[in-house]
């Protein structure tokens, strides 16, 4: 069995560090997802991992992506925007993931009119109260698109700072998952739903450096997603390659498999079958 090829598609180096990765997982298995922020500082280093759920026999691609954000803290910005480079294709899947401070949830609307889905919503506790978001929408419309990120509530309705990535991925599920419960108190989407096979929050520090946790995958050809975020006043995050770890084999006694039955031969004139010659 082959392991994921881990791909970087995406780093906004702002006020806060975000990154995006991508693997194909072809297999049904649990993959171990493990990393390191190469420092001993670790005022945030957070990350989190999902899988996309395929259309069908092969993983989703990643087809474009942008990132952006602002390089310093103590904004009082009432929206934040970032555009997609390319147009949409219809029917693709859409992915934001948004860090910031000054609020604890966020709206999220489109040019398209697209629906899009709070997945995941996590206060970063001992920081300065920064909040990582995760946003899915499942079957986007095509057309150039533009995306505007609004903070809804929480302690505040302002971003005092943002950094943002985004991704649009063909050949995903069209099923839009269940969202959040209640973002405002943190959270996870309940996994597997919809578009998402799987959802692990896998939280390295601030306390930790590293993480190492298996992400496993309920159907095949999957796409995993890595997202670090990290202070940037320190080192980015470094994922290790994926190692895998297959369902159990099945192993069988000869002896307990019954033999084939012979074939049966029906003779179409002498010495032939269905017209060719017939061996004896």
């Amino acid at each position: 069995m082959s392991l994921p090829t881990w791909t970087q598609r995406e780093f906004a180096e702002q006020y806060v560090d975000l990154q995006l990765f991508d693997a194909p997982a072809v297999n049904v298995a649990g993959y171990e997802v493990s990393g390191f922020w190469p420092s001993s500082c670790n005022v945030i280093n957070w990350a989190w991992s999902y899988a996309l759920i395929s259309s069908g026999h092969v993983p989703p691609t990643f087809v474009q992506g942008n990132q952006n954000g602002t390089p310093t803290d103590g904004l009082s910005l009432s929206s934040w925007s970032i555009s997609y480079t390319n147009l949409n294709a219809g029917g693709n899947a859409l992915f934001c993931v948004c860090v910031f401070k000054g609020t604890y949830q966020v709206a999220i609307t489109d040019t398209q009119g697209n629906s899009w889905v709070i997945v995941s919503c996590h206060h970063i506790p001992f920081e300065d109260r920064s909040t990582l978001a995760v946003l899915v929408c499942a079957d986007c419309a095509p057309g150039a698109n533009t995306l505007t990120i609004t903070p809804t509530g929480g302690f505040g309705t302002i971003f005092a700072h943002i950094s943002t990535v985004i991704g649009e991925y063909s050949g995903a599920s069209t099923v839009a998952p269940i969202p959040v419960a209640n973002p405002n108190l943190g959270g996870d989407s309940p996994a597997p739903t919809g578009i998402l096979d799987a959802i692990l929050g896998l939280v390295g520090g601030p306390a930790a450096n590293t993480f190492d946790s298996v992400l496993s995958t309920i159907s095949p050809n999957d796409l995993l997603l890595m997202i670090a975020a990290t202070d940037n006043a320190c080192p980015p995050f470094v994922l290790d390659s994926a190692s895998v770890t297959p369902p159990a084999s099945i192993i069988i006694d000869p002896k307990s498999v019954p033999p084939l039955p012979l074939p049966i031969c029906v003779l179409k004139g002498p010495c032939c079958y269905d017209g060719y010659p017939y061996l004896r």
